[in-house]
């Protein structure tokens, strides 16, 4: 009303019809500006939302929360990405000990992995052992890895596993013994390290490894005795240090280990057992240490390329056929010592 009272007083002052026209251009100009005035303040409303309201922070808050809580709490997102997450085989079965207060894998169960990272806890309890029997026959498995937590690989935990390749044990590990046919007929298997917390290697652990070239057994090692036949048809071990830890080698424990050219047997062994180095057909010479006390029947029998041998006077003791079959041993010194 007050646009149409202010274009009338115009008219009468100064009259004529194209004063009139260019009042009406002015309303419309007026109208347009009042109009885009209005669609830009609602365009300003409807963009504050987007960026800092409900839509946008509801994703991220959502998104966070996922990556929280599958990825940073495995070690993943938490630090920056640039750490990925270990990720341990699903699957495998369990056994709470009689205490309730570690566990033992006990087999495969429904686990389809052909690389098994075993996890260092279950339900939030430790996993300290490896069962008997527990992956024996798996053709299918070509490596695994043991946590730092495990203190026993039992009986035949991994025998016959024929294409397993690599045993992955953390260098501070608690392994204390590795059990009787722990990793027997494991052809695949070119090489191990014994970690130095082991006390035991029991009877044929690794034998019929014929794949064996490496056996790494740390100077500081805490080995005490290798096992009867525990390497025993090992073809194609080269050479191996005995630490000085060990007190016993059993019966057979390097025997038909046809390519083994030198062993260092250390001070602190008092015995070689029966038929300890038996059928090394490529072992030039030996060193017996004067710890040792005696040398049991059948100990270096039919080591045909062995040409040398030195036994201390320590030695009260050698066995029938200790040396027997040695067709390249031209001389023996047996000491005094030797009843």
């Amino acid at each position: 009303m007050e646009c149409v009272r202010f274009a009338d007083a115009l008219f009468y002052f100064q009259g004529g019809k194209t004063m009139k026209k260019r009042i009406f251009l002015l309303l419309i100009c007026l109208l347009t500006l009042a109009v885009s005035l209005c669609l830009f303040t609602a365009c300003d409303e409807t963009e504050t939302p987007d960026n800092g309201g409900g839509t946008t922070d509801g994703g991220t808050t959502e998104g966070g929360g996922t990556t929280e809580e599958g990825g940073a709490t495995d070690g993943g997102d938490s630090n920056g990405g640039t750490a990925e997450p270990i990720k341990t085989s699903e699957g495998l079965e369990y056994e709470l000990s009689s205490d309730g207060t570690y566990y033992t894998v006990t087999g495969k169960g429904s686990c389809s992995d052909t690389d098994i990272v075993i996890p260092s806890t279950y339900k939030d309890k430790p996993v300290t052992s490896i069962g008997v029997d527990a992956f024996e026959d798996c053709d299918n498995l070509t490596s695994v890895t043991i946590p730092i937590c495990v203190e026993t690989i039992g009986n035949y935990a991994f025998s016959g596993c024929s294409n397993l390749k690599t045993v992955n044990i953390p260098e501070n590990s608690q392994l204390l013994s590795i059990g009787d046919y722990a990793f027997r007929n494991c052809t695949s298997l070119a090489s191990v390290t014994i970690p130095i917390c082991v006390e035991t290697i029991d009877s044929s652990a690794f034998s019929g490894c014929s794949n064996l070239k490496t056996v790494n057994i740390p100077e500081n090692s805490q080995l005490l005795s290798i096992g009867s036949l525990a390497f025993f048809k090992c073809t194609s071990l080269t050479s191996i240090t005995i630490p000085n830890s060990v007190t016993s080698i059993g019966s057979g424990a390097f025997s038909w280990c046809s390519s083994l050219t030198s062993i260092t047997i250390p001070n602190s062994v008092t015995s070689i057992g029966s038929g300890a180095f038996s059928n090394c057909d490529s072992l030039t010479s030996v060193t017996i240490p004067n710890s040792v006390t005696s040398i049991d029947s059948y100990a270096f029998y039919s080591c045909d390329s062995l040409t040398s041998v030195t036994i201390p006077n320590s030695v009260t003791s050698i066995g029938e056929r200790a040396f027997y079959s040695c067709d390249s041993l031209t001389s023996v010194t047996i000491p005094n010592s030797v009843t």
